[in-house]
């Protein structure tokens, strides 16, 4: 019993050694997708700073959707683009830049009944476990975005770009949508 105490709070597997452990370890890491930290000779607040100012590249890491589709009664959730990003806005105008990334996602909405369907995306959510971030209101601004009230028209569809600050600081998250009438639907990005 010690000894399967003692290798639950090293961490390793039955029969596998601390050597072993540790490769395993570093494997996995290298599996992972990089994480988007400062440098290791500056502080958060200088990197920051400098994403701002344009005087460092902004972290940029592209993801995907597991399925890609969600299905909410008539109206289908496309995932067209899901990006992982510090800063939001353009290089020569205001930009807005984070200490958590932010996550812009778009998406094409479809209509497929023969009325109109009213959605109201701003109460759309980005979840991981029990934490969970709506609509960035300042970097949906900043993107053009000012309001989220959608009407689609029958058998139509529309394109939508929405932006989260990611509730971790790795995927895979959950995306919340709206059902038309109430409800959620979730699509997931990894």
């Amino acid at each position: 019993m010690a000894g399967l105490l003692a290798l639950s709070l090293a961490g390793c597997k039955r029969g596998e050694s601390q050597q072993d452990r540790t490769v395993r370890k570093l494997q996995e890491a290298m599996k992972a997708p990089p994480m988007m930290t400062p440098p290791p000779n500056q502080t958060p607040t200088e990197h920051l700073a400098n994403i701002a100012s344009g005087q460092q590249n902004a972290g940029v890491r592209t993801l995907s959707g597991a399925d890609g589709h969600a299905k909410a009664g008539p109206i289908s959730y496309q995932l067209t683009e899901a990006v992982e990003q510090q800063s939001v806005g353009e290089d020569d105008q205001v930009k807005l830049t984070s200490n958590m990334p932010f996550v812009r996602v778009a998406l094409t909405v479809v209509n497929d009944s023969g009325e109109a369907l009213a959605l109201d995306l701003s109460t759309a959510a980005l979840a991981k476990g029990k934490e969970k971030s709506g609509i960035a209101p300042d970097a949906q601004r900043l993107a053009g975005t000012r309001s989220l009230a959608l009407s689609v028209s029958p058998h139509a569809s529309t394109d939508v770009v929405l932006y989260f600050e990611a509730p971790a600081l790795q995927p895979p998250f959950a995306l919340s949508l709206p059902k038309p009438g109430g409800g959620e639907v979730e699509l997931p990005v990894q």
